[in-house]
Formats: C-alpha cells, structure tokens, sequence
C-alpha cells in the first residue's frame, strides 16, 4: 500500500488512474517478492504469487472500469450512433449484466461505430480473460487441455507474468482513450515505456 493516502474528497485522479497505479505497485511488489521455493515445482514464493495475482486481476479491473467510464461518459455527453442502444448498455449497467467478454468489442461499435475486435492491441485479451477467469475458479484436475492445473496457475503467478499482462492491458486501454476521443494519460505512456518486454 502507498505510504500516504489522501482521503477521496482530496484525490484528483481519475479511477482509472488510480488503478492503474495500484496495478504497478503491485507489480513491483511482485518483484520484490521473488524467491525459489523449497520444493521441485519452482512455484513462485508465496509473497510473488500474491501480488501477481493481484496485480493480474487490478489490471484486469481497469479495462473494465475504463470501459465503462468512457462509455458512460459517451453516452451522457454524445453524439452516440444509437439512443435505443444506449439505453440498453445503461440498464446492462444497472443489472450488472455487462460482461466485459462482450462488451469490450460490442460498446465501442454500438456507441461509436468503430470495430476493435481484431485491433493487434486486443490481440491477448482472451488469453488474460482466460487466466484471471481460471485464477478465480481454479480446478484440481482440468477437463480440458486448454485448462490449467493449480500448479500451474500457481507457477504462472509470478512477477514477469503479472508483468506482461499490465503491459497487454495498457496498451488495450491506450486504445479505447484514442476511439472514444480522449488523450492518454501520461501515466498509461509511462507504463509502455517502463514495462516494454
């Protein structure tokens, strides 16, 4: 955690922002907790894996929220190709039906008339759908080859992957400002320059 918190009423940073710093701090703590574990399954030590799962799931957290703040915005500040249509992705909101599998290509064409599906950008988004989904529902053993083991999601919660997925995320939600019409934010710029692979 930062060693000073302003109280929200003070903060002028947006949410997204906010969690995008959350997500590099725990990426660095990630890579201060690198250690070899005592067994031959070369698991990360159990300070790694944590904050990379948490930097995994925060990152993934932002696209979300920055998803929906930009579409929230769109749509009460407009123009938007279709009023019927926002409506709906207002009461998804509502129902807490938005699932962001769907909505990452579907809000960006209904609200805007622009296609990121098959963007270079969004070219690992199923794959770190796939991990924080199997993150949140580990299996014993797996039903398919496609699944992970416990020991692997284990193995691959360690600081170079948690890494790799704020990078992938970053560069998604770089993409989403520039359609949806806004200016990246330093911060976000900084994060593919420091994280680049």
């Amino acid at each position: 955690m930062p060693d000073q918190e302003m109280p929200l009423s003070v903060c002028t940073e947006t949410y997204p922002i906010m969690l995008l710093k959350d997500a590099i701090y725990l990426v660095k703590e990630a890579e201060a907790g690198r250690a070899k574990r005592a067994d031959n399954r070369e698991i990360p030590s159990p300070m790694e894996r944590a904050a990379a799962r948490a930097a995994i799931f925060t990152a993934f957290n932002l696209l979300e929220g920055l998803l929906i703040e930009l579409t929230q915005k769109r749509i009460s500040n407009g123009p938007t190709k279709c009023s019927h249509c926002n409506e709906t992705i207002l009461e998804e909101l509502k129902s807490a039906r938005a699932s962001v599998s769907r909505t990452i290509t579907e809000w960006p064409l209904t609200v805007l008339g622009v296609c990121i599906a098959g963007m270079a950008e969004f070219g690992k988004f199923k794959e770190i759908r796939i991990l924080r989904n199997h993150l949140i529902h580990p299996k014993l053993e797996t039903q398919a080859n496609s699944e992970r083991t416990q020991d692997d999601l284990l193995k691959e919660c360690n600081s170079q992957r948690c890494k790799q997925v704020l990078y992938e995320i970053v560069r998604m939600c770089n993409v989403l400002y520039t359609v949806y019409g806004q200016s990246v934010p330093q911060e976000f710029c900084n994060v593919l320059n420091d994280m680049k692979p």
